[in-house]
């Protein structure tokens, strides 16, 4: 029912068109029951806002379809707009809110004139008249929880505004889709519309369920049907406003030439240059691309696809477009010029689509940047695999994933990998899991143990290959076995959790490799003797889980959400620092209780490293600095000490890490020194506790007084046969260095070739 209506606005600056009425039988306000009606009658009657002015309330409205329990109340609605305006907005527009019973969506706005224009921020319903405004993009659900009706009149008035000014899709909005369609998805390879099919395409289509279809199918799936996939040419449009779901091929025609868009004149010259008999009987699954722009004059900024899946098959859709006629044999192509039957209808299903994550998206997603460096991860266990799979899952690095282990059960507590993947080899299982997020480039994965890599076909030419090689394992094995390799330019680092899993550590070597990974460990477990929050950082956890037979089957217990929490910490570390040209020391702490965590900087040092007797010797500036402060302390006197740090034997390398100084009970003069041993043995063991036997005693120091040199004198030659002689005991050769007036020597195994190094007197 419609009737032309002029009313004379209330405030006498402009006229209030109404032609359009709902229907419904007229209501007092007293008559009103739902409650939100009752409260936006009862607002609008008492005059507190001035813009805005009761017509009156009605009951069920018959113009259009919202159920039975529905109320309504008529106001007109006063705006400040500009003179001059976008769009034929009046300064008092006549608008039915109407409220429903079960309160499950916002209350309809519906503006009753039938010239109202058509725009941005209208809702697609099933009617077409009256326009329905949709006034916030916030859930209802959201909304409802402080819902006023001088916050939906002041809505309002904002929209008309808006609206009026040109400006109601803000910049920072996204554009606004064609059309709003039922939760219908359809999933295609990443790549999919980056190289879509040159020409109609016979595809594998599985439909998981009814809200969800899947392009092609996964691996061993199986097959729904085979549909004819069409990807017509992409065309560029201006967003506008959203319309109502099309229902049939003839429906989205309609739709798509008010667009500008004559989808049936794409279609003919497809139709009648195919030539496949057995498509005939077979659905279409109708791909159609947009670039949309904000404005007519704008670039476009976004990219959409919608896909049509035909009810009916090829054959009714040539004839519905005109290009084919149905004949005795089958279907015969038709001029172009035949105009179009009515008949038959093609009812459609429009999806949504989406692509497959790749590393391209996934990054974006993140909000970060797409790395494309190699990345050798070694070790997929509990923290690998959580790390690598935050990592990947954000586009950040291309991944090789090692470890020679298989999953069990017991695994599963703090993996993330799941129990379908029980008895896998580990490395294979993360690496395939994690895949499908790399587009169309499959993780590797090696399957060895990378301290016998010397037995893997090509390992030499796949570390020469990485930009970065990341120990995950939690071994010092592993972590010592890359810091030496020679064959590859790649930077090494480290990162693994403390044996209670409360602390998290990260080594990371410099762009140039001037301090290595062994180096930045060593440095390592020099900070917590130094750091009071660190002394028990390596104590171990009471309690361990056995999970075979065997003496060596056991497992820490550490809580899971502790792995995730240093895994989430681990992944932004390593992201963060591999940015970066500097060395990394850091630690993390969480706090049991609360988990908050409080990071420990350590400052990398230069060091030094020579080959000395068949040893390489590393010696870095701060041990070089204390010995240098204790010496000047002393002055006049000799003074002396003991040299801390770690060996290994595999490799050949001697770590020189701290000095303790002087014991209480030493003799010092001005040309002679003979440590004693007070309180050295508790000092040695406590720093070997610390660390959990990674530091202890490795030799003895000694200066030389004012203008003397760090040759070794003959008492020193018979102070270093002495400790050849008590070294001999436990294996390890003798190590003596001497701290002069403008050098340090350093002897190790033998007196003669000592590395000599320059000290810094600034």
């Amino acid at each position: 029912m419609q009737r032309s209506s002029l009313v004379a606005s209330p405030h006498g600056q402009e006229m209030v068109t109404a032609d359009l009425e709902l229907g419904g039988p007229t209501l007092t306000g007293e008559q009103l029951k739902l409650q939100r009606a009752q409260r936006f009658h009862a607002y609008c009657a008492s005059g507190k806002h001035p813009y805005v002015t009761l017509v009156g309330c009605q009951g069920t409205p018959k113009l259009i379809e919202l159920g039975t329990n529905t109320e309504v109340v008529i106001v007109d609605i006063e705006a400040q707009l500009p003179l001059k305006r976008e769009v034929d907005l009046r300064r008092v527009e006549r608008f039915a809110i109407i409220f429903q019973d079960h309160d499950h969506f916002p209350p309809h706005v519906l503006s009753l004139r039938s010239d109202f224009p058509e725009v941005v921020h209208l809702n697609p319903v099933s009617w077409v008249l009256p326009r329905s405004l949709c006034l916030s993009d916030i859930p209802w659900h959201q909304r409802r929880l402080n819902w006023t009706p001088h916050g939906m009149v002041e809505s309002l008035r904002g929209w008309l505004s808006r609206t009026a000014r040109g400006d109601n899709h803000q910049p920072e909005q996204t554009l606004e889709p064609p059309f709003l369609v039922d939760p219908v998805h359809l999933i295609l390879p990443s790549t999919f519309f980056s190289s879509p099919p040159p020409a109609p395409t016979l595809l594998q289509l599985l439909r998981l369920d009814d809200q969800v279809w899947m392009l092609p199918p996964a691996d061993g799936a199986q097959v729904n049907e085979e549909v004819v996939c069409l990807c017509l040419p992409v065309h560029e449009q201006t967003h506008g406003m959203i319309q109502r779901t099309p229902a049939t091929l003839q429906d989205l025609a309609v739709s798509l030439l008010g667009r500008g868009y004559n989808l049936f004149a794409t279609l003919r010259p497809q139709f009648q240059g195919w030539n496949e008999p057995s498509w005939h009987h077979k659905r279409l699954l109708l791909l159609l691309p947009f670039k949309l722009k904000r404005s007519a004059n704008a670039a476009a900024e976004s990219f959409t696809v919608w896909a049509v899946l035909t009810a009916q098959s090829i054959g009714d859709i040539g004839v519905a477009i005109g290009a084919w006629a149905k004949c005795e044999h089958g279907y015969g192509a038709v001029l172009t010029g035949t105009s179009l039957p009515p008949e038959p209808r093609i009812g459609i299903q429009i999806l949504i689509t989406h692509l497959r994550l790749d590393p391209d998206r996934a990054a974006l997603c993140n909000g970060a940047e797409r790395d494309r460096r190699r990345f050798l991860g070694i070790g997929a266990g509990a923290l690998g695999s959580q790390v690598i799979d935050l990592l990947v899952r954000s586009g950040f690095g291309s991944w090789t994933i090692v470890d020679n282990d298989r999953l069990f059960p017991h695994n599963l507590a703090r993996h993330a990998l799941h129990d379908r993947h029980i008895g896998q080899q580990k490395s294979v299982a993360l690496a395939n899991e994690l895949s499908g997020f790399m587009g169309n480039t499959a993780i590797p994965a090696v399957v060895r143990d990378i301290l016998h890599s010397d037995v893997v076909p090509g390992y030499e030419e796949l570390l020469a290959q990485q930009d970065v090689i990341v120990d995950l394992s939690a071994s010092v094995a592993v972590a010592r076995h890359i810091a030496t390799i020679a064959t590859s330019p790649a930077r090494r680092m480290s990162f693994f959790l403390n044996p209670t899993g409360a602390s998290s550590v990260l080594l990371f070597e410099d762009a140039e490799r001037t301090i290595p990974l062994d180096v930045l460990e060593l440095q390592y477990y020099r900070a917590l003797l130094y750091h009071p929050l660190l002394r028990d950082h390596l104590s171990a956890p009471s309690k361990q889980v056995a999970f075979a037979h065997s003496c060596r089957d056991k497992s820490f217990q550490i809580a899971n959400d502790l792995v995730t929490l240093h895994a989430g910490i681990g992944a932004n570390a390593i992201r963060k620092a591999s940015l970066s040209s500097n060395a990394r020391i850091r630690i993390w702490e969480a706090n049991e209780e609360t988990r908050e965590t409080r990071m420990v900087e350590v400052e990398p040092v230069p060091c030094q490293t020579a080959t000395v007797n068949g040893w390489a010797l590393v010696v870095d500036e701060f041990v070089l600095g204390r010995m240098a402060a204790m010496r000047k302390d002393r002055l006049p006197n000799e003074t002396g000490g003991v040299l801390l740090g770690g060996w290994d034997t595999l490799h050949n390398r001697l770590y020189i890490v701290d000095v303790i100084g002087s014991p209480a009970d030493s003799d010092e003069w001005p040309t002679g020194y003979l440590r004693g041993v007070a309180g050295l043995k508790e000092g040695v063991e406590e720093v070997s506790g610390i660390t959990d036997g990674q530091l202890g005693y490795v030799g003895e120091w000694h200066s030389h007084p004012r203008g003397a040199s760090s040759n070794a004198s003959d008492d020193d030659a018979k102070v270093f046969t002495w400790l050849a002689e008590q070294r001999s005991r436990d294996g390890y050769p003798p190590v003596m260095a001497i701290f002069g007036e403008r050098t340090s020597s350093w002897h190790v195994a033998e007196l003669a070739a000592p590395l000599v190094l320059p000290i810094n007197t600034r």
